[in-house]
């Protein structure tokens, strides 16, 4: 078969193609329709993470952001881990700077400090202490579907996330603490509130300050108490291990339990209500002295007495090795030997 060949338009072909995609029924482009927020109503949370060299160790650093959906105004609050204190403390750190709640509802993923099961749909079963902390201060939770296709419905602290990244984060920050970290990041949010958002005609400080006027007031009872109650043993060596990093303790304490109160910054101890040991949280793993501890001791009650003797089992003695043994792993073992007996005197 011989085929001719004709010159034809593009707009033909376009207007062709469209045509028989009509009629074959394949799916059209999706039309996507702005999203419009009204003032103080919804806000948006999400964490990010980013490189910092912190007292001379680069480390990664996670960032939680909580960002009003109308006036584009942000929150965000440097952490050394996504655990459920940096979360909550996160939402009151932001809440405490904002001056209110967000009237109606705060959408987030499906973050493990929040959700422990995600359900057919929007359903979602809540953790205890984030069902608390939303009780404590009067706002819904609303959870997006799984899958980057439903990234839009919270696309506002999506691109923050990035955006405040490249813009106050690069070149790598370099901070002895965190405490310093987050508050070049809180000099930066100060910042950001003379920026345009695209398509607006007022900066973020303009709609802010109308939307901030309108915030649910913050409880008359207090910020929410964002930290974990533990029961922690003492070790031979007078230390506690809480989340693999290890604070020391008064040495009396070696063998008991001690009450634990670990919030996202820092550690207490305490034994029949009193304070016994304060510490700054660890931002390593698995280490025993880390160079960024600051320890600060209670004033004993009474007479505190002698320092106890170690615990037998903290620093067992040298074993004789037995006469019998005639060989070690990986070696084949070899003849009996006589065990010649020693000289009377």
């Amino acid at each position: 078969m011989r085929f001719k060949h004709a010159q034809v338009a593009e707009s033909s072909v376009r207007a062709l193609v469209a045509q028989l995609r009509y009629e074959i029924g394949v799916k059209q482009g999706e039309v996507a329709v702005p999203q419009t927020h009204p003032p103080a109503e919804e806000a948006e949370v999400d964490f990010g993470e980013f490189t910092a060299r912190i007292a001379g160790v680069v480390m990664k650093v996670w960032m939680f952001v909580l960002r009003l959906s109308h006036s584009g105004k942000a929150v965000h609050v440097a952490y050394a881990n996504q655990s459920q204190e940096s979360f909550l403390d996160g939402h009151v750190q932001a809440f405490a700077r904002l001056g209110g709640v967000p009237t109606r509802k705060i959408s987030y993923d499906n973050l493990k400090p929040a959700v422990t099961r995600v359900a057919l749909g929007r359903e979602r079963l809540e953790n205890p202490r984030f069902i608390a902390m939303r009780s404590h201060y009067g706002f819904d939770s609303f959870f997006c579907i799984p899958g980057i296709e439903w990234a839009h419905e919270k696309g506002g602290v999506e691109g923050e996330v990035g955006r405040f990244r490249r813009r106050h984060l690069v070149p790598m920050p370099e901070f002895a603490s965190l405490a310093e970290l987050n508050q070049h990041m809180a000099k930066a949010d100060a910042t950001d509130d003379y920026r345009h958002i695209a398509g607006r005609a007022e900066n973020v400080k303009t709609a802010a300050a109308r939307e901030l006027l309108i915030l649910r007031p913050l409880p008359e009872a207090g910020p929410f108490d964002v930290a974990a109650q533990l029961s922690c043993r003492v070790d031979g060596k007078a230390r506690i291990c809480v989340r693999q990093s290890y604070y020391s303790v008064p040495a009396r304490y070696a063998g008991r339990r001690l009450q634990v109160r670990l919030a996202a910054f820092t550690l207490t101890a305490i034994v029949d209500g009193t304070v016994v040991a304060e510490h700054v949280r660890s931002v390593h793993k698995y280490t025993e002295t880390p160079s960024n501890w600051i320890t600060t001791w209670r004033p004993w009650v009474g007479n505190p007495g002698p320092c106890p003797a170690p615990l037998p089992w903290s620093r067992p003695g040298p074993r004789a090795p037995s006469p019998r043994c005639t060989r070690s792993f990986g070696t084949q073992p070899g003849p009996p030997q006589a065990i010649r007996a020693a000289p009377r005197h």
